[in-house]
């Protein structure tokens, strides 16, 4: 659960490199769920993360708007298939941490 002090706290430079992974880990499953023919997932996806690039380097950045988002996408799209997965509701909690050992 995000507290409502960070809730309104500007990402830390850690937090906006981490974002970029995480955005990065976007692209990389886009790119790949288009190839493999499966528009939706790949627009589902893009949706979730198409205000990140916006707002991480906002005042008005939300941590549970954007979090909504990743909740719903992993809704619709819940556990791992030979076609694609990344557990981003994971990796987001991690940056929220600011975790030194992501990868």
């Amino acid at each position: 659960m995000v507290s409502a002090s960070n809730e309104s706290k500007p990402l830390s430079e850690k937090q906006i490199r981490l974002m970029g992974r995480l955005l990065q880990r976007a692209f990389l499953e886009i790119r790949y769920l288009g190839r493999e023919g499966m528009a939706e997932q790949a627009a589902d996806l893009a949706d979730a993360f198409h205000n990140l690039p916006t707002y991480m380097f906002t005042q008005e950045f939300s941590w549970s708007i954007f979090r909504e988002f990743l909740e719903e996408y992993q809704k619709r799209y819940p556990r791992p298939n030979e076609h694609s997965y990344f557990d981003y509701l994971t990796f987001l909690d991690r940056v929220e941490r600011e975790a030194d050992d992501i990868d």
